[in-house]
């Protein structure tokens, strides 16, 4: 339920079920423009009484290492959602995977999955700009409109993704490096 994790919830707006889009920022909690881009978004389409057709979340990744400004408290979250069980003394990211997974089931739930696109914001590092990361067709052309390079597959090389694991949920998942 979205209101159990409020601290987690940057925005949600809604018009209706046919199409969502969930936005993760913060999974490395040094990177912070995909959260000050997301709270810039909801306040101007509150400010604008902007209507946007369907679903728009935003959300937090890494709560703990974003309030210290560190990429990651024990092992780097974005390497972890592979793992077949969390340990029976979880350290901070897995606490960290184990709510942001149980927070995208019951969301996911919610929608018509076919519809839905999981778009996990990251800062690059690279000299060269913004770029998508695409597993597929589906997520190729959503991630066209953005008209900015695209790699293809690069995922399957990432092992332990959050973006690889939804992807292997069968949920349009696109990494925007930006």
């Amino acid at each position: 339920e979205l209101s159990d994790n409020y601290d987690r919830i940057i925005g949600n707006y809604h018009s209706n079920n046919e199409k969502t889009m969930i936005f993760i920022a913060a999974i490395h909690g040094n990177e912070k423009s995909g959260v000050i881009a997301l709270k810039r978004f909801f306040k101007d389409i509150k400010m604008l009484n902007l209507k946007i057709e369907g679903t728009v979340i935003g959300l937090i990744g890494n709560i703990n290492a974003l309030t210290k400004n560190a990429r990651f408290i024990d092992v780097d979250m974005n390497r972890i959602w592979g793992q077949k069980e969390v340990s029976t003394k979880p350290n901070s990211e897995e606490k960290e995977l184990v709510i942001l997974k149980s927070l995208l089931t019951n969301i996911i739930s919610l929608k018509n999955k076919k519809n839905i696109c999981i778009v996990d914001l990251h800062n690059t590092s690279s000299s060269n700009g913004v770029f998508a990361i695409v597993n597929n067709k589906k997520e190729s052309q959503l991630a066209s409109s953005l008209r900015i390079p695209i790699i293809n597959n690069l995922l399957q090389k990432v092992k332990g993704s959050f973006a690889e694991y939804y992807h292997s949920q069968k949920v349009n998942t696109i990494v925007f490096e930006g």
